[in-house]
C-alpha cells in the first residue's frame, strides 16, 4: 500500500476509519502507531515538520506494507504489518530525535500524554476502532464549522514568507557581501585557577545583522526549519569568503557550521581544494543534530567523506535533554556541543547532573563543548558535570581580560585534549 500524499491540507480521518473497519478480518501481525505531533509546541508542528516526518518514515514502513495517514490536528497514524516491537521503536526513535528540543519527545510512551500510542490490532482492535471513530467525528465537526463560515483550526496559521518572497530572499543572500557580517567566537579550556586557553574559533555569520541588511522586518530565526533552509544558501557565501585567504586568523584552527547537503555540493569541493592539507586536521566541520537525524544515511556518507579529506567533525545543536541519548563514538564524531540550560544548575536536579556527568565521562571530557555560556554560573555547572571546554559571551569576557597576548596561537587538537584531561573536576 502507498502512503497517502501529504498536501498541507490534512484531514484523512474518514479514510482512516474506513481503513480500520476493513482490517477487522485481517488483524494478524498488524500494528497502528499514533504519533501525537499535535502535542508538540506550536513552532514544532508546521507543515514542513509534517512533511519531513513523513519522509523519514516513508522508506522504513514500505518494508511492512506501511501506510501513513495525516490528521487535521497534525497527528500521524502509521499502519504496519509484520513489524516487531523493536522495529516500531526504531521508527518512533527517529522522530523523537527530530523533535528532540521539544519536551514531548522525552515523555514516556506509556504516559497518557506521551509522544505516541501503539495499537496491536490482534489484541487491541476495539481501542483502535474507538480512536478512529473519534477522529472521524472530530473531522465532521471541523468541516461543519467551516461550512458555517468559521475558520478550521489552523486555517489562519501565519506564514513568515510566501514562495515568491522566499525566492527573493535567497537571491539576496546569494548576492550579499558577507565580509562585514562574519563573526568568530573562541572555544576555550576554562579552569577555576587559570586564564582561558583558546582552542579554536567558530566562524559564523551574524544572522540578526544579515536580516537587517537584506530583509528588514523578517525574523530569519523565527522558524528553525526556514532558518535551516536559508543557511544552505548562506553556507556557500561563507565558504567563498574563506577561500580568499585575506584573513590569516582563519587559515586554520577554526570550526565551520555547515548543512550536510552543503558538504555534498561542488562548492565544498572547491573550498576543500583551497584549504592546505596540513590545516584540514585543525578544522572542525560542525553538523546540526536535527540535520543528522533527518537523513542518517546522508550524514554517514558526509562523515566518511570529511574524514577521508582530513577534517574533524563536531555535532552541534545538542540540548541537555537529548545529550544522554547521543553516542559520540557511535556517530563517529570527534566532538559534540551541548547548549547551556538553567536546568543543569538547578539545585533540585542533582540526580540529573549525575547522569550527565556519566555521559560526559563516557564521551570524553575534552570532547564536549558547552556553548551559549553567558555567565559564570554556566561555566561553574559545566565543571560540575565534567566539561572543560566552553564557548559564549562569558568566555569572551574572560578571554578579553586575560593576560594572553593578542596574537597567541591556538593550541593543536592534541594539546586541547590533553589540556581538557588535566582540567577534569
Amino acid at each position: 500500500m502507498q502512503p497517502i500524499e501529504f498536501t498541507g491540507q490534512q484531514g484523512h480521518e474518514s479514510q482512516f476509519l474506513d481503513y480500520v473497519q476493513r482490517l477487522r478480518r485481517y488483524r494478524d501481525g498488524r500494528h497502528c502507531t499514533h504519533i501525537h505531533l499535535s502535542r508538540l509546541k506550536p513552532h514544532n508542528r508546521r507543515d514542513h515538520h509534517i512533511r519531513i516526518s513523513a519522509n523519514i518514515l516513508d522508506t522504513p514502513i514500505q518494508r511492512f506494507e506501511g501506510r501513513i495517514f495525516f490528521f487535521a490536528n497534525n497527528d500521524l497514524m502509521i499502519s504496519t504489518k509484520g513489524a516487531t516491537v523493536g522495529e516500531l521503536d526504531d521508527l518512533v526513535t527517529k522522530l523523537r530525535y527530530l523533535f528532540s528540543d521539544d519536551p514531548l519527545a522525552h515523555v514516556a510512551d506509556d504516559d497518557e500524554q506521551g509522544f505516541c500510542t501503539v495499537y496491536d490490532l490482534e489484541s487491541n482492535y476495539a481501542a483502535l476502532l474507538r480512536t478512529a471513530n473519534r477522529l472521524a467525528q472530530d473531522e465532521e465537526h471541523r468541516l461543519a464549522e467551516t461550512v458555517d463560515g468559521e475558520d478550521a483550526p489552523g486555517a489562519l496559521a501565519q506564514r513568515i514568507l510566501d514562495p515568491v518572497s522566499l525566492a527573493a530572499l535567497e537571491t539576496s543572500i546569494v548576492n550579499a557581501d558577507v565580509s562585514g557580517l562574519i563573526r568568530r567566537q573562541s572555544v576555550c579550556v576554562v579552569t577555576s585557577d587559570a586564564p582561558p586557553e583558546p582552542i579554536f574559533k567558530e566562524v559564523y555569520v551574524g544572522i540578526a545583522e544579515l536580516g537587517k541588511a537584506i530583509a528588514p522586518g523578517v525574523d530569519l530565526k523565527s522558524d528553525m526549519w526556514l532558518f535551516r533552509h536559508l543557511t544552505t544558501v548562506l553556507d556557500r557565501r561563507v565558504m567563498s569568503r574563506l577561500v580568499k585567504k585575506d584573513d590569516t586568523d582563519l587559515a586554520s584552527h577554526f570550526s565551520l557550521n555547515l548543512n550536510i547537503s552543503t558538504v555534498l555540493r561542488p562548492e565544498f569541493l572547491a573550498f576543500n581544494a583551497d584549504i592546505g592539507v596540513g590545516a584540514r586536521s585543525t578544522i572542525l566541520i560542525e553538523l546540526q543534530l536535527v540535520d543528522i537525524f533527518q537523513d542518517v544515511a546522508a550524514y554517514r556518507f558526509a562523515r566518511d567523506f570529511l574524514r577521508e579529506l582530513g577534517f574533524r567533525i563536531c555535532i552541534d545543536g545538542i540540548s541537555h535533554l537529548n545529550l544522554p541519548y547521543i553516542d559520540r563514538e557511535e556517530l563517529g564524531a570527534d566532538m559534540m556541543k551541548v547548549h547551556w540550560h538553567q536546568d543543569i544548575a538547578d539545585g533540585n536536579k542533582s540526580a540529573f547532573r549525575d547522569r550527565l556527568r556519566g555521559v560526559v565521562n563516557q564521551a570524553g571530557t575534552a570532547r564536549i563543548v558547552m556553548s551559549r555560556c553567558d555567565d559564570e554560573q554556566a561555566v561553574a555547572s559545566g565543571h560540575q558535570i565534567g566539561i572543560s571546554l566552553f564557548q559564549g559571551r562569558h568566555v569572551d569576557g574572560l578571554l578579553a581580560s586575560a593576560t594572553h597576548p593578542a596574537g597567541v596561537a591556538a593550541m593543536s587538537m592534541k594539546q586541547a585534549i590533553a589540556a581538557g584531561r588535566s582540567a577534569r573536576r
